[in-house]
């Protein structure tokens, strides 16, 4: 089963990882390449059964926020695809008023961010059982700042219905797995915790943030490791072997680490709760072994008897040797090609290391009664839990909805509280939003970065030069398009009319349009002589000199709205045509299909000014202007990942910047001087956040 789900994870490598840090840059505003394919979500959805079934130390938080992510990206794309253009007229005089259909892509964008948001939050309350701490996992996972008003009452009524429908097909299949985590009945007997275990409360906690901190280095420390071996010829071999070995390896140290300790009578658990198995493994009859019991029943059955209050104490040696074996294996596979979630682990660990200072402190002559271990286990979870992944509210509120006792809330807080603080004084970025870092995923902080406004203060200081040959009037030659294209590799082109910018038109829909005209006007297709090098726009009337493989190389009506393209298509088809031999000077109308309404900055905006609109608005791309009105470049989020002051996102090539005399002076003089660009060669090349295959239901 390992061998398995390593070669199928080997044909999409996106699902290696919890993928929470590519769901948190998403959610952030930017495209995740090859995330949300059916490809990606039938590869993780079996992977990590298989993976979880060969009995590696992981949890199924991550995948399954990934795969109701994926879902409900799917789910909204293929519903909501046609109903997001609406008919504008366009124009200012008699002779260019007419009327287009413009896709909102920005609203369209943004109904798949929260389908994404509402199907991780669906598969969090399916795995615990949880729907309202499904819905504050999400949004601690999104942020206050990026959650729309409107997205609580979606998510609270997805939690509930995914949370039912789990809960009903568990019924049918006669199984009982529904609730992750699950207090005896007859629990309240025993009591649940008293004013004098707050003090240890405290120092557990303290313990467990600077445990905490350790664990998240280490397993950094080993996925960097992991991570060198990428570039190696045979590195897709190499993971694969390795995925099998570890496996071996586990089964090996799960199948001796037993023998360490002795055998305990069942007598010992008679009071316990009836639904607790024991292992024998070595044992005799009516007799179990805990480091057995607790690593052969899976996660979820080993946190069981770890949070019981009713059963017998483990033993200090047991709880020790599972915690250190444990956590060994569970650092050892961080980076490895399967889909792994890294909650249910970080949770039995804590709750080790809780039970086990439970049980020291039980052995200790005190003058009062000290709690069940099986309370301080919580407490162990909930602190480890909130050190490793910095999340507060939706810690405590999943906790507690799934052990179905929130009289344990108010200490449990107290725990989470501590551990966080602790945790972020020796680690300030949690586990995954390192990976978010060291994984070049492009993500913008939720508040400006003291150092960008110190070194990058206005808008003009970060917008890039667009060349006069990218700058497209309202109504453009075939030709004039396709050198636009050809020169400038980012993905908005402004369009120009006397000096002043009237609108913003992307990439995307620029390829639309020439592929409509070739279809319009070319009977049949005509390779390019460098077709073999070159990709072709659509395979006749010229091509683009862009490398093949290029992040511009696909097919672009993928990325356009079916109707925006038939549309696309008629303008074409209608414009004035010539003779073939001029056929590249005919004119395309792209202020019919362009953004006539772009957002739209003054030069000396400061940065924390127009900051937010990137990164809680979801804005990919503004217009810098003087003063005066005068156009003076495209500044979009990509700059700001660029900036040295941003530490998120990965390295992108810097553009050349307008000064500041250039931007004011005349509109005469604003205009820059033609780009002298060699054939082939691309202006301010990165990556186009909304480019690739998306997922349809």
């Amino acid at each position: 089963m390992a061998a398995l789900a390593g070669t199928l994870v080997a044909t999409a490598p996106s699902c290696a990882g919890s993928g929470l840090p590519e769901v948190k840059g998403y959610l952030n505003g930017n495209h995740i390449k090859d995330f949300f394919t059916m490809r990606s979500l039938a590869v993780r959805t079996v992977a990590v059964v298989l993976a979880t079934a060969a009995g590696f130390p992981i949890g199924r938080e991550g995948p399954t926020v990934c795969i109701g992510g994926c879902l409900g990206y799917g789910i909204v794309h293929t519903v909501a695809k046609r109903r997001m253009g609406e008919w504008v007229k366009l124009g200012a005089t008699k002779h260019q008023v007419s009327v287009a259909l413009i896709v909102d892509e920005e609203r369209f964008q943004h109904a798949k961010r929260i389908g994404c948001s509402l199907g991780g939050a669906a598969g969090i309350a399916t795995a615990f059982n949880a729907p309202i701490g499904g819905i504050l996992y999400m949004l601690e996972e999104v942020t206050v700042n990026s959650w729309p008003p409107e997205l609580t009452f979606r998510a609270f009524v997805c939690s509930v219905v995914a949370a039912l429908v789990s809960r009903g097909l568990i019924n049918i299949s006669g199984y009982d797995v529904g609730p992750l985590l699950l207090y005896e009945e007859n629990s309240a007997e025993v009591g649940s915790w008293a004013w004098h275990d707050i003090p240890f409360f405290v120092v557990l906690a303290a313990v467990m943030g600077l445990f905490s901190s350790i664990f998240t280095r280490a397993l950094l420390i080993v996925w960097d490791v992991r991570r060198r071996f990428d570039d190696y010829v045979y590195a897709h071999i190499f993971r694969l072997l390795e995925v099998v070995l570890l496996a071996i390896v586990i089964a090996i140290i799960f199948s001796v680490l037993p023998l360490s300790v002795g055998c305990k009578d069942d007598l010992e658990n008679a009071n316990g709760d009836q639904d607790l198995h024991y292992v024998m493994h070595h044992c005799t009859d009516n007799h179990h072994n805990s480091v057995a019991t607790l690593l052969f029943s899976g996660t979820e059955r080993a946190v069981l008897h770890l949070y019981s209050r009713l059963s017998g104490n483990m033993g200090l040696s047991a709880l020790a040797a599972t915690l250190v074996g444990y956590t060994t294996l569970a650092v050892l596979i961080a980076g490895i090609a399967i889909p792994m979630g890294n909650f249910i682990p970080t949770m039995l660990i804590g709750a080790l290391a809780g039970r086990f200072f439970g049980e020291a402190l039980q052995q200790v002559d005190m003058a009062f009664d000290i709690s069940s271990p099986g309370v301080y286990a919580l407490m162990g979870s909930g602190a480890m839990l909130s050190g490793f992944t910095h999340m507060t509210i939706a810690i405590a509120v999943l906790l507690s909805e799934a052990l179905q006792d929130f009289s344990i809330l108010t200490p449990l807080m107290l725990t989470i509280f501590v551990s966080h603080f602790v945790s972020h004084l020796l680690q300030r970025r949690s586990y995954d939003e390192v990976l978010i870092l060291r994984k070049g995923i492009p993500y913008l902080e939720a508040e400006l970065p003291a150092k960008m406004d110190d070194t990058c203060g206005t808008a003009l200081d970060l917008c890039a030069l667009v060349p006069e040959i990218a700058q497209l009037p309202p109504e453009a030659s075939v030709r004039m398009v396709r050198r636009a294209l050809q020169v400038w590799a980012p993905t908005h082109f402004p369009i120009i009319h006397n000096d002043a910018c009237i609108g913003i038109l992307t990439r995307t829909r620029l390829l639309a349009a020439l592929n409509a005209f070739d279809r319009a006007t070319c009977s049949s297709c005509v390779p390019c002589p460098e077709a073999s090098n070159h990709s072709l726009i659509n395979g006749c009337m010229g091509c683009l000199s862009i490398p093949h493989g290029g992040p511009h190389t696909r097919t672009m009506l993928d990325e356009v709205d079916v109707e925006l393209g038939e549309f696309i298509d008629n303008v074409v088809a209608t414009s004035p045509r010539r003779h073939c031999a001029d056929a590249e000077d005919v004119l395309l109308p792209l202020h019919r299909f362009m953004d006539p309404a772009p957002y739209t900055l003054v030069g000396d905006m400061p940065a924390m000014r127009f900051y937010p609109l990137f990164a809680k608005s979801g804005i990919t791309a503004v217009a810098v202007v003087s003063r005066a009105g005068v156009f003076c470049g495209i500044l979009s989020r990509f700059h700001l990942l660029s900036s040295e002051s941003i530490e998120h996102g990965a390295p992108m090539v810097d553009n050349s910047m307008p000064s500041r005399d250039a931007c004011q002076s005349s509109a005469s003089s604003s205009r820059q001087a033609p780009l002298e660009c060699n054939e082939g060669e691309l202006v301010g090349d990165y990556t186009d956040s909304r480019e690739g295959p998306e997922i349809s239901i």
